[in-house]
């Protein structure tokens, strides 16, 4: 059915580079709770045109025996949501390791 597969959502910026501020004042009712509380968000992301970065993700895997069920499901659903946060143009690789340790690609 329609639910049997996640939602993806991609937000791209009209313009990424404007810097932005976020205010949330809070709820009047005070108390202790998170909410509570006023903040404020602070987004700036710097456009350096001469600067060429190469990015590169290593992610690290345990494989061995003390990985019930449960943890290597919580491992794989992490993995998956840093794959699906890379930037465009970056690379990546994963190591498993257990009682010996393997590359998943021979070079990221």
């Amino acid at each position: 059915g329609p639910l049997d597969k996640d939602v993806v959502v991609l937000v791209h910026y009209k313009d990424p580079h404007t810097p932005r501020a976020t205010v949330e004042e809070g709820r009047m009712e005070g108390g202790k709770e998170l909410m509570s509380n006023p903040a404020i968000m602070l987004e700036f992301f710097p456009k350096f045109s001469s600067l060429q970065a190469a990015c590169e993700f290593v992610f690290v895997v345990d494989r061995s025996e003390s990985m019930s069920d449960t943890y290597m499901k919580s491992a794989k659903d992490t993995l998956i949501l840093f794959l699906k946060s890379i930037p465009p143009g970056c690379y990546f690789n994963i190591i498993g390791f257990g009682s010996r340790y393997e590359h998943l690609f021979p070079k990221s």
